[in-house]
């Protein structure tokens, strides 16, 4: 095991620390969590930046020449406001 420093240091770990060095949590625990954690924060950026783009539309369509733009920008806005919201819903995971 001299050839590879992460198995020795492993292997070490192992017999000084022995039973404390076990996992209190499943192995795969940890990962669906931190993918959960990732979900959730994805759906509230949109929310927000669909916020943003809803009220940015909005102040752009107050003036007849950036109407189009305004209404473009603002439905853009309200397709992600509503994708963060109701996003996966529905879905079995």
């Amino acid at each position: 095991w001299a050839g590879d420093p992460l198995r020795a240091a492993n292997l070490l770990r192992r017999r000084l620390l022995g039973p404390i060095a076990m996992a209190t949590q499943p192995a795969g625990r940890g990962r669906r969590l931190l993918e959960k954690a990732q979900l959730v924060l994805g759906h509230v950026l949109a929310v927000v930046i669909g916020f943003i783009l809803m009220v940015f539309g909005l102040g752009l369509g107050v003036t007849m020449v950036m109407l189009p733009v305004g209404l473009v920008v603002g439905l853009i806005g309200v397709g992600v406001f509503v994708w963060g919201l109701l996003g996966h819903l529905g879905e079995d995971k």
